[in-house]
């Protein structure tokens, strides 16, 4: 379950990649400010796009792919463990990469000192302290599975530092 979920991770951060890289080479002019936001609207929305996707492909073929290609174990408990956890860990990794064209987008138009001490610093922390919470609630039997549901925690937390940010910014 990992090792497909991790793999669907590729083509959303290969396109939050390419709007970073796009935003880079772009001067910083008023009309420029505009378009960069708007999209990175779109580029969010795209992505989104494709997590529904990518969550509904993994969704219907998890069973085929989780029997036939990994020759895993038939037995429904785990078949059912294997499947939540590849479904929590993709929705969490759709959460964080679409954050991905906004910490690009603030990047560009923010001090990386700012950034550091207003988002990455604090979702570290926070990041560090759900996981730990997830793990010790969960337990030896479910841990794997709680902290794969903290996943989708630290992806909001995520969101909510950056649009925060962004807000304080008063960015156009």
């Amino acid at each position: 379950a990992l090792k497909f979920s991790n793999f669907t991770c590729a083509l959303p951060t290969a396109l939050a990649n390419s709007f970073g890289v796009w935003l880079g080479s772009k001067q910083k002019t008023k009309p420029m400010e505009l378009l960069a936001r708007q999209r990175a609207r779109i580029g969010t929305w795209i992505l989104c796009g494709v997590g529904l996707i990518q969550f509904l492909v993994g969704f219907f073929t998890f069973d085929w792919f989780y029997r036939v290609i990994l020759h895993a174990p038939n037995d429904a408990s785990s078949l059912a463990f294997a499947r939540t956890t590849f479904l929590l860990i993709l929705g969490a990794a759709q959460l964080i990469s679409t954050q991905s064209i906004w910490t690009f987008y603030l990047h560009t138009r923010s001090s990386v000192r700012l950034l550091v001490f207003k988002v990455w610093i604090p979702w570290i922390v926070l990041a560090a302290a759900v996981y730990a919470v997830a793990a010790t609630i969960g337990g030896s039997a479910s841990g794997a599975l709680s902290v794969a549901g903290a996943n989708l925690v630290v992806g909001l937390i995520l969101i909510i530092l950056v649009q925060v940010h962004m807000q304080e910014l008063q960015l156009p």
